[in-house]
């Protein structure tokens, strides 16, 4: 195989929990940005942008997660919808 090609795997890639998926989005996001000391998890002192759903994802059936919907929505502390 060339240098810099590509090949199509057999085996699929190993899925992710959504509990690794939310760590990934969030707090190492934060620490590979070096900006952990004010975001990527919820903490006095840190900026706040979260969403509120209406199902807990940790328990949604995987294939239903498209189906959850926002009911709040906060940026820096402050509920935007």
């Amino acid at each position: 195989m060339a240098m810099g090609s590509c090949q199509k795997s057999e085996k699929p890639a190993a899925p992710i929990v959504i509990v690794q998926a939310d760590q990934i989005l969030t707090i190492e996001n934060a620490y590979g940005a070096f900006q952990d000391d004010r975001l990527g998890s919820l903490e006095a002192g840190k900026w706040a942008d979260f969403i509120v759903v209406d199902s807990n994802p940790l328990t949604t059936n995987p294939d239903a997660l498209k189906d959850i919907k926002v009911e709040q929505v906060w940026v820096a502390g402050r509920q935007i919808h």
